[in-house]
């Protein structure tokens, strides 16, 4: 009888042998966990596979045996399924014009949010670690410990907001268990879930918008015509609107969890959560502080 994967993957911990099978296993759980939940086409299922591959090895070395393998593998992927899902759907009407364009034309052309690029505060950050004001110990979790528990404060407040790729970082750097942390996140998104909902239907609104706009305006590279050319006109005129106006609507919408809510997650006073925020907010304050004073001299 073959051992199970819980054990396999000890096994492979203690001895550090044994990886090709061990990743041939887990690889075939991947591939086949679309398939359970969904009915996406092999192609789907192919690029989900492809994207989660990378993160098989850090998901071993992350395992703790104080609960099956299995478990854990699955909550990876249900939160990877769950943000994978949603990248698609957020491309889904642009993939059409991003293609024709190069990156800098979409800049330019487009409206929509260019990728942030570094910052000199960021490099600074990077250049300078010793002194910035989050110190880290070698095993990446911040020395103070009230800066631990604040930062994680901040996490529940912007759950909404909350890449589920850095849990495991975030639960490194405030010295929680990564299961956990997923636990509390969830949750948190669950008390909010209604405000998450009516975002999303709002960028799928949005992105509708931009779409039925690019093709507007490719009509117009082409028609002669002065009737049409005003009818196209016309149209590019109304969703333009009507994308800047849903663009203005999510902007404003400020999704955050309750203090009270947080303080019940975490069975802290609610008076304590709001103040650590207030205390972080405060340091955050410093470290821009320290930045400009450090890109003035």
């Amino acid at each position: 009888m073959k051992e199970t994967l819980t054990r396999a993957v000890i096994l492979y911990k203690e001895t550090g042998e044994g990886w090709r099978d061990l990743l041939e296993r887990i690889s075939l759980i991947v591939y086949r966990y679309p398939g359970k939940w969904t009915d996406w086409d092999e192609d789907k299922c192919s690029d989900f596979f492809l994207q989660f591959f990378p993160k098989i090895p850090g998901i071993v070395k992350r395992f703790q045996p104080r609960f099956k393998f299995e478990t854990f593998l699955s909550n990876s992927l249900e939160w990877f399924m769950k943000t994978f899902n949603e990248k698609q759907k957020k491309y889904k009407y642009y993939e059409n014009w991003v293609n024709e364009r190069s990156e800098t034309e979409v800049l330019v052309k487009s409206e929509l949010k260019p990728e942030l690029k570094e910052t000199e505060t960021e490099k600074r950050l990077l250049e300078s670690p010793e002194n910035c004001p989050f110190k880290l110990e070698e095993s990446g979790r911040l020395q103070d410990p009230a800066l631990r528990r604040r930062i994680l404060y901040a996490v529940l407040l912007r759950v909404a907001d909350l890449d589920d790729h850095r849990i495991p970082v975030i639960a490194t750097l405030v010295d929680v268990d990564e299961e956990w942390l997923y636990e509390r996140t969830r949750k948190a998104r669950n008390l909010i879930s209604g405000k998450i909902e009516r975002r999303e239907k709002l960028r799928h609104r949005r992105n509708e918008y931009w779409y039925q706009f690019d093709i507007a305006r490719k009509r117009l590279e082409t028609v002669c015509d002065n009737e049409r050319r005003g009818k196209w006109e016309k149209k590019a005129e109304i969703c333009r609107h009507r994308y800047m106006s849903a663009s203005r609507n999510i902007k404003s919408l400020h999704i955050t969890t309750a203090h009270k809510d947080i303080g019940r997650l975490l069975d802290t006073p609610p008076g304590t959560v709001s103040s650590g925020l207030h205390l972080l907010r405060k340091k955050w304050h410093s470290m821009e502080s320290w930045t400009s004073e450090g890109q003035s001299g």
